[in-house]
Protein backbone atom coordinates (compact mmCIF):
# COMPACT_ATOMS: atom_id res chain seq x y z
CA UNK A 1 0.00 0.00 0.00
CA UNK A 2 1.39 3.38 -1.00
CA UNK A 3 1.30 6.07 1.70
CA UNK A 4 0.71 9.68 0.82
CA UNK A 5 3.16 12.27 2.17
CA UNK A 6 0.60 14.03 4.37
CA UNK A 7 -0.37 10.72 5.98
CA UNK A 8 3.24 10.13 6.96
CA UNK A 9 3.72 13.64 8.34
CA UNK A 10 0.40 13.60 10.20
CA UNK A 11 0.91 10.12 11.67
CA UNK A 12 0.75 9.85 15.47
CA UNK A 13 3.32 7.04 15.32
CA UNK A 14 6.20 9.42 14.62
CA UNK A 15 8.08 10.94 17.57
CA UNK A 16 8.49 14.70 17.96
CA UNK A 17 11.98 15.10 16.51
CA UNK A 18 11.36 12.54 13.77
CA UNK A 19 8.07 14.17 12.82
CA UNK A 20 9.72 17.61 12.76
CA UNK A 21 12.59 16.41 10.59
CA UNK A 22 10.23 14.64 8.19
CA UNK A 23 8.05 17.74 7.92
CA UNK A 24 11.02 20.03 7.27
CA UNK A 25 12.35 17.61 4.67
CA UNK A 26 8.96 17.52 2.93
CA UNK A 27 8.78 21.33 2.82
CA UNK A 28 12.37 21.53 1.50
CA UNK A 29 11.56 19.02 -1.25
CA UNK A 30 8.43 20.93 -2.28
CA UNK A 31 10.13 24.33 -2.31
CA UNK A 32 13.02 22.96 -4.37
CA UNK A 33 10.70 21.09 -6.74
CA UNK A 34 8.89 24.38 -7.37
CA UNK A 35 12.11 26.13 -8.39
CA UNK A 36 13.00 27.93 -5.17
CA UNK A 37 16.53 28.16 -3.85
CA UNK A 38 16.24 27.61 -0.12
CA UNK A 39 18.32 29.24 2.59
CA UNK A 40 18.52 28.90 6.38
CA UNK A 41 19.01 31.78 8.82
CA UNK A 42 20.40 31.67 12.37
CA UNK A 43 21.34 34.43 14.81
CA UNK A 44 24.22 33.30 17.05
CA UNK A 45 22.25 30.25 18.17
CA UNK A 46 19.44 32.37 19.67
CA UNK A 47 16.96 32.41 16.80
CA UNK A 48 16.48 30.59 13.53
CA UNK A 49 14.25 30.49 10.48
CA UNK A 50 13.83 27.08 8.87
CA UNK A 51 13.72 28.35 5.28
CA UNK A 52 14.21 31.68 3.58
CA UNK A 53 13.27 32.12 -0.08
CA UNK A 54 13.22 35.06 -2.45
CA UNK A 55 10.06 35.95 -4.37
CA UNK A 56 10.87 38.77 -6.76
CA UNK A 57 12.26 41.55 -4.59
CA UNK A 58 10.79 40.07 -1.39
CA UNK A 59 12.59 37.88 1.13
CA UNK A 60 10.15 35.37 2.64
CA UNK A 61 10.86 33.55 5.92
CA UNK A 62 9.18 30.14 6.32
CA UNK A 63 8.92 28.52 9.74
CA UNK A 64 7.86 24.85 9.69
CA UNK A 65 5.90 23.35 12.58
CA UNK A 66 4.74 19.76 12.83
CA UNK A 67 3.03 19.77 16.24
CA UNK A 68 -0.29 21.07 17.46
CA UNK A 69 1.49 23.61 19.68
CA UNK A 70 2.98 26.12 17.26
CA UNK A 71 3.99 28.78 19.79
CA UNK A 72 7.53 30.06 19.57
CA UNK A 73 9.86 29.29 22.45
CA UNK A 74 10.20 32.17 24.90
CA UNK A 75 13.64 32.94 26.29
Amino acid sequence: MKRRAENLVLSDRLGGETKGAMTENYVAQELTANGHTIYYWESNGKAEVDFVIQLGDDIVPIEVKSADNVQAKKH
